[in-house]
Parts: structure tokens; C-alpha cells; sequence
């Protein structure tokens, strides 16, 4: 009787990964082509080695934005000369702003706000690269109701074992992101790629003043699920609005990652993503638990479970036109619950105490 139990807990848990798949990727509204003038935001610090790209990605545009705003948040490196290389080639279109009076990227970003005469902004980080048809594919989305629109950002794909089981957990994170926005239920966003009406973030920063130097993304998100609705958030699933990230390069980098999203949460306003992670541990949780009273039944429980999983990541990360590790994936989703069991680690007893060689306290 119990197995039974379990497997219709299971059953519903999958189908609703399914539905919420199918409910976001298979309901694309039509595209109005509402090109607005729009600002680009760069706010950087210390990035020699990805600015140039950065820069350039944007120059290639197949729709220019009105202008793009580089602000530089005391750089120590050579960044802010390789930005100055590119004023000339963007013809006044590249505003530079470097020297300013306050630190860090979220007091740079209610700093940077007050300047853009644009009404949209659109955030990217230094990092990133873009496609031509990046913007072109965002603002195609734009209409009266919206008030963000949130697109994916992956991590870049390279050839070692590490970076690839990097890349495969990071989509398995965005994709669970955008599984839950299909059900109505969105968990977060990234200030890497997101479109939004300037006036509203700058209420968000008069209204709510969060004490953690980072997270302003979701907070932000979740300010307007609260005041305006869940309708005026559009979460992108073009795969041309796709930006690529770096990874992280070790065991390190990636850990202070993860801490710094994951300890946002203990912060948030609206509590459902708490509750949807608890409730997610808990059926991850269950069959390793019973493989103490039916081992066979446990066992094969978590093989279906996980290929289920794996052949839905596939789905989606071919929706996005995005290389996919089966293997990885596979063993991923098999051991899903000590990965959820770390974050919840991370979460619990861990702080982000410092980023890009700059310490800060909560």
C-alpha cells in the first residue's frame, strides 16, 4: 500500500514538471516587434579578460539599443581602458561612466538608474556573451502589460569533465526556474539578462531596502509579482535571447556562487519558494529513505525518476539549441537529492561574505 502511495506521489511530481514545461515553452504569445528605445546597463568591475567581447557582441546587434551605459565600479585591472577602445566605434552611442561617488553593483544600479533618460533598461553582465539577434528577440516580446521580461542565462560549454557537470547543473537550475514560472509559480530571475520598466525598479529601491549587497534581481521580481501581478513578467523561451556566462573555473568559484544565490532566499519576501524547495527535498528524499524497507522498488524508482528527468532537461535544452551531456545529466538527476541537501547546506549555514575581491558584510 505504501509503494502505491509513493508512486502516486511520483507520478503527480513529474507531471507537473511536464505541465509546467509544456505550459511555458509551448504558450509563446505572438511577437508585437514593439521596438522601444532601450537602455543596455553594463555595471562591471574588474573585467579585462570578458569586457572586449562583451562590447563587441553588442556592437554586432541586428537592433541597436538607444544607448549603452558602461559603469565602471572602481576597477583595478584594465578594464575601463579596453571600454575606452570601443567609444569611437559605437559613434556617442557608448556612455561611460568611471570615478563614481559610491560601491558595489547594487548601489551602482539605483545610482546608474537615476541618470538613463530610457524608460526600459535592460541589465547584462560583463561576462556574457550575446548573439546578434539577442536584443532583436527580447524587445520583439515587449507589450503594454509587461513590465519584465526574464531571459535565460546559461553557462558557457567547454571540454572538461568539470566545466561540463558545471554547465549540466546549471541548466538543470535554470530549467527548474522556468518549469515553475509554466505552473504560475516563478522562483527567480537573473540580473544577467533582464529587460524592466526603469520606474519600477527605481520605486522598488524607495520602497524596499534590503540589507544584502546582492539578490536585487529576484527581490525586484518578487515586488512586482506582489504590486502588479504574475502576468506582467514574461519569462523568454527563445533561444536567441539565451545569454552565456562564464563558469566557474573550480570547486571554489563555483561553492561562493552557489552560496551567494542560494542565501538570498532567506531574505525573501514571499515565502512559496521556500516552501516548493522543502517540498521538492522531501520527494527527492523519499526513495532514498525506503531503499531501507524495498531496495528494488526504491532502486528502480529513482532510475525511472531520474531518466524521466533527464529526458525532459533534453527537451528543453534542445529547445534552447543548447549541447546536453546525457551521462551527466542522468547521474545528476540519480543523486538530485544530495545536490538539493547541499544547497540546503549552503543555505542554512553559509554567507557570501565577498565578491570580486571585495569583502562586505549582510
Amino acid at each position: 500500500m505504501l509503494e502505491y502511495l509513493i508512486l502516486l506521489i511520483f507520478v503527480i511530481y513529474l507531471l507537473s514538471l511536464y505541465l509546467g514545461f509544456v505550459l511555458l515553452f509551448f504558450n509563446v504569445s505572438p511577437r508585437n516587434h514593439h521596438y522601444s528605445e532601450i537602455a543596455v546597463l553594463v555595471i562591471a568591475r574588474n573585467e579585462e579578460k570578458n569586457i572586449s567581447f562583451l562590447l563587441q557582441d553588442l556592437y554586432l546587434q541586428t537592433v541597436q539599443p538607444g544607448r549603452i551605459y558602461f559603469f565602471d565600479d572602481h576597477s583595478d585591472d584594465g578594464t575601463i581602458d579596453i571600454a575606452l577602445s570601443f567609444l569611437k566605434k559605437f559613434n556617442g552611442k557608448l556612455i561611460l561612466e568611471r570615478g563614481l561617488p559610491i560601491f558595489g553593483k547594487k548601489d551602482v544600479l539605483a545610482y546608474a538608474l537615476k541618470k538613463i533618460p530610457e524608460e526600459w533598461v535592460i541589465t547584462v553582465d560583463a561576462d556574457c556573451r550575446l548573439k546578434p539577434t539577442w536584443l532583436a528577440s527580447i524587445t520583439g516580446q515587449m507589450d503594454n502589460d509587461v513590465r519584465m521580461i526574464a531571459s535565460p542565462v546559461l553557462m558557457q560549454h567547454e571540454s572538461n569533465i568539470w566545466a561540463r557537470w558545471v554547465y549540466t547543473e546549471h541548466a538543470i537550475v535554470m530549467a527548474a526556474g522556468y518549469i515553475f514560472a509554466g505552473l504560475r509559480f516563478p522562483l527567480y530571475v537573473s540580473g544577467a539578462n533582464m529587460l524592466f520598466r526603469k520606474q519600477d525598479m527605481i520605486r522598488y529601491f524607495e520602497v524596499k531596502k534590503q540589507f544584502l549587497p546582492y539578490g536585487d534581481d529576484v527581490f525586484f521580481m518578487q515586488y512586482l509579482l506582489k504590486k502588479h501581478g504574475q502576468k506582467t513578467i514574461c519569462f523568454s523561451t527563445d533561444p536567441d535571447s539565451i545569454v552565456l556566462t562564464r563558469s566557474p573555473h573550480n570547486l571554489r568559484e563555483w561553492f561562493l556562487q552557489r552560496i551567494r544565490w542560494l542565501t538570498k532566499s532567506k531574505s525573501y519576501e514571499l515565502k512559496y519558494p521556500l516552501w516548493i524547495g522543502m517540498l521538492l527535498f522531501l520527494v527527492e528524499l523519499t526513495p532514498w529513505i525506503y531503499l531501507i524497507f524495498n531496495f528494488s522498488f526504491s532502486l528502480l524508482l529513482l532510475i525511472v525518476k531520474s531518466l524521466l528527468q533527464t529526458l525532459l532537461l533534453a527537451y528543453i535544452q534542445k529547445k534552447w539549441k543548447q549541447p546536453f551531456y546525457c551521462c551527466l545529466a542522468w547521474i545528476s538527476f540519480i543523486f538530485y537529492f544530495w545536490l538539493l541537501l547541499l544547497y540546503a547546506i549552503m543555505t542554512l549555514f553559509f554567507d557570501a561574505k565577498e565578491w570580486k575581491g571585495r569583502s562586505f558584510q549582510k
